[in-house]
């Protein structure tokens, strides 16, 4: 300590000594006051500040940077950087947490006066000032989601195209957790990341789409991004600008991603398809318009996806997908001709079968006496070959409990010998839309 407290004494001496050489009246010692006295006497207090600084001494560096800036406050930018350090060290030093409250405005009030005095600084201005700001604020007070808001709005405002990317990802995290804590009204929400989103993309630096994609996942996450919300935020959007292919398929893709359908998620979806048709596009507007009952244009575009579609087992999928829509909308016919696809694409699909054997049994409505009878013989074969591909456990035991039904409905020995048949042989069935061959059974 002693040595420390000599070494002090000597580097102030040296310093006096080189001070009282300078001419302080000449133009380059105006920033440090306004007589030549003022003027040494803050070139030495700044000096001071400097080895406070170095040595981490920071009660006595706040003491000479408090009274610099009050009494020279346009030495330089980095009276302000050496302010901010030191309060952050408090900060973190604090014993108390009132102490810890008072270093906190302290630093924000720091930023105020470097503002205040540098922020027409073409690189280190408003924009960037106010971004630091925002982002120790968040950081320090994480709960005052009001002044959060301020803080940050005031930066992103100010920064025009060239947002802190940083700034922009904390911010957005913070009001995601505001809201998770009940202290974020919805809409706030939406219209934060409509904002913060645009200005994202807009900035110059490489990792915006990277941001863009946290700032995405975050609204994924908060669980805010209700099918209801996502088309408030986009309808404005798409209606301004419905050619932007970007854009719709960004709306497309969070649409899809929440199983959103709706007339707008078809419009959409449609658009989308209009300005690059794809098999994923053209399944995402089948499956709007079918959970919107307009089953003319989900057949369509079912139809259109599977046409795209290149892989075989991919094409089956969606056939598989469309199949059970006309299966729920009573469309038996519709049904079998998609299990059919299905089937010829992928003839080991198990639930292609199973739709298929119950697209028959919807048909079997069609048929009356002893065609119907040996209609559901030729359900019964569709559900056989299902089991044979199914491995999934709890879609076995659906299959399994339909085969054990369908025997009640085969005719009797007495019928088939009647008609001079024998169980075993092959026939075939042909009443209504239903036609196949089969094998006869009995009950």
């Amino acid at each position: 300590m002693k040595f420390r407290l000599f070494s002090l004494a000597a580097a102030f001496a040296v310093i006096a000594g080189v001070a009282s050489a300078q001419d302080y009246s000449s133009p380059e010692f105006e920033k440090y006051g306004a007589t030549p006295e003022e003027r040494k006497e803050n070139v030495l207090k700044y000096n001071y500040l400097n080895d406070a600084f170095r040595q981490k001494d920071w009660a006595l560096a706040s003491k000479y940077f408090n009274e610099l800036a009050k009494d020279a406050p346009g030495i330089g930018q980095n009276l302000y950087i050496m302010g901010g350090t030191i309060y952050k060290n408090k900060i973190a030093t604090a014993r108390t947490r009132e102490d810890r409250v008072r270093y906190i405005d302290s630093l924000l009030t720091v930023y105020d006066m470097r503002a205040e005095q540098f922020g027409d600084h073409p690189t280190r201005g408003i924009s960037y000032i106010y971004s630091e700001k925002a982002k120790d604020f968040i950081n320090y007070r994480p709960t005052e989601i009001g002044d959060i808001i301020k803080h940050s709005t005031a930066a992103i405002d100010a920064s025009k195209d060239n947002v802190d990317l940083n700034l922009a990802q904390g911010y957005f995290n913070a009001l995601v957790e505001g809201y998770k804590n009940d202290d974020v009204e919805t809409e706030v929400l939406l219209n934060e990341y409509d904002k913060l989103v645009v200005v994202v993309l807009k900035s110059d630096n490489a990792h915006k789409d990277e941001v863009a994609g946290v700032i995405d996942a975050l609204f994924i996450q908060s669980g805010a991004a209700t099918c209801d919300n996502l088309e408030k935020i986009f309808k404005a959007q798409f209606e301004a600008d419905p050619d932007n292919l970007d854009l719709v398929k960004k709306i497309a893709r969070y649409l899809s991603r929440n199983e959103c359908k709706s007339a707008f998620a078809a419009e959409v979806g449609e658009k989308l398809y209009s300005l690059e048709p794809t098999a994923e596009a053209a399944i995402i507007i089948a499956g709007n318009y079918a959970e919107i009952k307009n089953m003319d244009k989900a057949y369509q575009f079912y139809d259109e996806a599977i046409e795209l579609e290149q892989n075989p087992e991919t094409k089956a999928t969606y056939a598989v997908r469309a199949s059970g829509v006309a299966l729920i909308a009573e469309n038996g016919r519709k049904s079998a001709e998609y299990a059919r696809k299905a089937i010829a694409n992928d003839s080991e699909n198990g639930l292609a079968y199973f739709l298929l054997a119950q697209a028959y049994a919807n048909g079997t409505s069609q048929c009356s006496g002893f065609e119907r009878q040996m209609a559901f013989c030729l359900v019964y074969d569709q559900m056989l070959r299902a089991r044979e591909h199914v491995t999934d456990a709890a879609q076995l035991e659906v299959i399994n409990k339909a085969i054990a039904t369908y025997p009640a409905y085969f005719p009797s020995n007495e019928e088939v010998f009647f008609r001079t048949l024998s169980k075993g042989d092959s026939y075939n069935v042909s009443c209504g839309w239903l036609s196949g061959t089969t094998t006869i059974r009995t009950k």
